[in-house]
């Protein structure tokens, strides 16, 4: 198969474009490159910072306890069943990134559905388990603790507060709480599972992942597959918007913004070029998907993503950039009659009736009765409001979902965590002497920038899964400290 490739044009083609691509990479890495520290330094002084460090330190002396009987036990005096549980442990960072494919099957297989809504529970429960006892057997692996670390710990502080404080239903605020933190804590999973000597395979599980999707989406698109008639205003001209296995065509284009910068990356800066072929090719594709899912908020927001990269650290290109997109407009009239659909009469008078204008000035008028604290968790513009029939609709934007629900304080934070985790990104990113690692961290970290920028017109931490891969992207950049 790989010779077939090696022998065809557009792997020669894809080898003339490699060879002029290279020395821009270069350039750019000598003007990213500055060696800055990646401390957050205000952070780190702090009393609470200092609290959680301490009670770290008394889990790491548990840990050298355990690693200290694990060698003089009778289960690991075999080399070869010790070589087996770290090999185990060196490959388990695939499975929190794999969470798509393992949702997708707990929820469609009939043998699996007993726990379909309790298995990402038990698979976090088991991980924290899984790392109490890891020091028996484990190299030495030491938990870590940074600015990141901590500034989630006090937004899940910040949300049992507010539980509190701001809880006129027991069950719906249990559930509104589940829903905006449990899958943070994927954060911490891969924050411990993640290392240098395995990075490997989390970039070759998201490559597959995106591979996937794209493929998958390319054949709804020739198998012209049937979307429910509400995905599209009765005056557009489209009749397809793929889904994949995902179900929803705003949360695959999630999916595709998120994966799309960092498989670029790849592309550029693999050693082996039959992987980076790979690669490319994988974008193409999952760039295809991304065009056929027609998610308005999705190419604005990675266009914005890219835009706001060039414009910090390449400002000269961006007239380039330009020019490419309107060279993609007119290629893609389909796409460009969606987006500027968006700045009509028509869209505006339909959006007021029953779309998003109507929903935020309902969520701006709720806001305004606690705009402190809020109206409590999960109650209201999300999955916990409508299943308790709290709200008549999503609000398509998780921040005026979290305005109104945490009310100043919980958005104000969330901004804040988000700012101070693209800061601690961009501060490791600049201080890699290595070429690669600068530009697999400017492909994360365009990646997470996108997925903020939709979800301001779109409840994309709603969806369980989209939340631990952005973490999942977090926690993976945080592994270059």
């Amino acid at each position: 198969m790989m010779k077939m490739i090696k022998e065809s044009q557009l792997w020669r083609l894809y080898l003339f474009l490699n060879a002029k691509i290279d020395p821009g990479l270069d350039y750019l890495h000598r003007k990213i490159n500055s060696d800055r520290s990646v401390k957050i330094t205000f952070i780190q002084g702090s009393m609470s910072f200092l609290l959680f460090s301490f009670i770290l330190k008394g889990f790491h002396k548990w840990c050298d306890f355990l690693s200290g009987h694990g060698k003089k036990s009778a289960l690991f005096s075999s080399n070869i069943l010790l070589k087996a549980f770290r090999t185990i442990d060196n490959y388990l960072v695939i499975v929190p990134f794999c969470y798509l494919f393992l949702d997708y099957g707990f929820r469609n297989f009939s043998a699996l559905s007993m726990i379909s809504n309790l298995w990402d529970e038990l698979a976090l429960l088991s991980f924290f388990m899984y790392f109490a006892l890891r020091p028996l057997f484990a190299n030495k692996e030491k938990a870590r603790y940074n600015e990141i670390d901590h500034l989630i710990v006090l937004f899940m502080l910040l949300g049992i507060g507010l539980f509190f404080f701001v809880s006129p239903e027991m069950n719906v605020a249990i559930d509104g709480y589940r829903a905006v933190y449990q899958h943070m804590l994927w954060y911490f999973v891969l924050r411990g599972l993640i290392r240098q000597d395995n990075r490997h395979l989390v970039y070759k599980t998201i490559i597959f992942q995106g591979l996937f999707l794209g493929l998958h989406s390319l054949y709804q698109v020739l198998a012209r597959v049937p979307m429910p008639g509400n995905w599209v205003d009765s005056t557009e001209a489209v009749t397809i918007r793929v889904f994949s296995i995902i179900g929803s065509p705003n949360i695959l284009a999630a999916v595709f913004i998120l994966f799309i910068p960092l498989m670029m990356a790849l592309a550029l800066v693999e050693e082996k070029k039959e992987f980076r072929f790979i690669s490319a090719l994988t974008t193409i594709l999952m760039f295809v998907g991304l065009l056929f899912t027609y998610s308005r908020q999705a190419y604005l927001a990675l266009i914005g993503a890219f835009g706001l990269f060039l414009i910090w650290y390449y400002p000269k290109t961006i007239k380039y950039f330009i020019v490419l997109l309107g060279l993609m407009l007119v290629t893609f009239r389909s796409v460009a009659d969606r987006i500027f659909y968006l700045f009509t009469p028509e869209y505006f008078e339909r959006s007021q009736v029953g779309g998003r204008v109507l929903r935020y000035q309902h969520a701006l008028e709720l806001f305004q009765e606690n705009p402190l604290m809020g109206r409590g968790l999960g109650r209201f513009g999300g999955a916990v409001a409508t299943h308790y029939n709290l709200t008549p609709f999503y609000v398509d934007s998780y921040y005026l979902k979290t305005l109104v629900e945490m009310g100043l304080t919980g958005l104000l934070y969330l901004f804040f965590l988000w700012a101070n985790s693209l800061y601690k990104i961009i501060r490791i990113m600049e201080s890699q002497a290595c070429k690669k690692n600068m530009l697999l961290l400017v492909g994360i970290a365009v990646g997470i920038v996108a997925v903020i920028l939709q979800n301001a017109v779109e409840n994309v931490f709603e969806v369980p899964m989209m939340l631990a891969y952005f973490w999942g992207f977090v926690a993976l950049a945080l592994s270059y400290e």
